[in-house]
């Protein structure tokens, strides 16, 4: 299997790690044959990691995000063998007075599930990882945790 615009790999006994940009890398990824695929999404507009406008984490609003990120899953269900998992690691994303009008927190994980089951994935199950809220805070400077 070759992977374009691949920028480091490694492999072992049945399996093979490719880092490069997503979307670019799942373009070179043959119909129906990754066995699993585990990944954790930009979220939304939580962070930006690049100002490269192809960056899924680079959007100008939510519509923009899930557009972007609807091309990203639609992607990983053409790769995945019929019947396998995908496992997105997410978390709640804190809400703001400025983009949201409130201060709370935001479903980002069910936003997933349901994007997901658009392409065509079924749900399977959520795992809770308990995380420390003052760690988050003092990372994400969301003042409602």
């Amino acid at each position: 299997m070759v992977a374009q615009k691949v920028l480091d790999q490694d492999s072992g006994n049945d399996w093979q790690l490719w880092n490069g940009d997503c979307v670019e890398v799942l373009r070179g990824i043959p119909e129906n044959s990754v066995h699993f695929s585990i990944f954790s999404p930009p979220f939304a507009s939580l962070y930006c990691f690049s100002d490269d406008p192809r960056d899924v984490s680079n959007n100008s609003d939510d519509r923009v995000f899930w557009e972007h990120y609807r091309f990203v899953l639609e992607g990983v269900y053409r790769v995945l063998k019929p019947g396998r998992l995908v496992s997105i690691h997410c978390m709640d994303l804190p809400t703001s007075i400025t983009r949201d009008g409130f201060i709370g927190m935001r479903d980002f994980p069910g936003e997933n599930i349901r994007l997901g089951q658009d392409v065509g994935f079924r749900y399977h199950s959520r795992v809770c990882i308990r995380k420390d809220p003052v760690s988050a805070m003092q990372r994400t400077k969301a003042i409602g945790l």
